[in-house]
């Protein structure tokens, strides 16, 4: 079984099993929450001022991004994510002018800490904001890459079923030929009224 598969395996199971035990809660406190957005990665921050060259140093061709995630008791959440990017011709990558496109899928598990739970009242706060990490799996064309990601996010709450999410990921790269790049993600997540429809339980 190759990584990307094995890690897929993974994300399967902390989402479709032992979910019974925490169902005497209810699901406002712990919903299951879907997201759909795009990513932005930067695979080129040798030098700080690449952070800023959008044009240069970002990738954003058809920059797919879809995520579940199941939340504990208002301050835990555990986060799967898949993210469909292209790395462009012409564009700066670890120092060097790509010469040819290449295609990325990542792959990645997080635990989240929704940490502003702390200072803010959850039920009332019109945004949440969050720490993160996690192993992931980045796909290049035929190689891949196993990476240990941080990072933070802010929900901004649009109603009660409907935010923005906004996320920034740092990943290192520890198997493979691939150094760690900055991904950044935006878009909507939509909490499930009903935790127990889904199909895993």
């Amino acid at each position: 079984m190759g990584l990307h598969k094995a890690l897929l395996a993974i994300l399967l199971f902390v989402f479709c099993s032992n979910i019974k035990g925490y169902s005497q809660y209810n699901n406002g406190e712990n919903p299951w929450i879907l997201g759909v957005g795009i990513n932005l990665i930067n695979d080129s921050l040798e030098d700080i001022q690449n952070l800023y060259d959008i044009q240069g140093t970002y990738h954003y061709h058809v920059p797919v991004s879809i995520s579940i995630e199941k939340r504990f008791k208002y301050d835990f959440g555990i986060e799967g994510r898949i993210n469909f990017n292209t790395q462009l011709t012409g564009k700066i990558v670890n120092a060097q002018v790509l010469e040819e496109d290449i295609n990325l899928i990542a792959i990645d598990t997080h635990l989240k800490y929704y940490i502003t739970n702390r200072w803010l009242n959850p039920r009332r706060a019109i945004y949440e904001g969050y720490i993160t990490a996690g192993p992931g799996v980045t796909l290049y064309n035929s190689s891949e890459s196993i990476s240990l990601n941080v990072g933070a996010g802010i929900n901004w709450f649009m109603s009660e079923q409907v935010r923005i999410n906004t996320q920034a990921i740092a990943k290192k790269g520890v198997t493979g030929s691939k150094n760690g790049y900055l991904q950044l993600n935006i878009g909507l997540i939509f909490r499930l009224e009903n935790s127990g429809s889904c199909s895993c339980f």
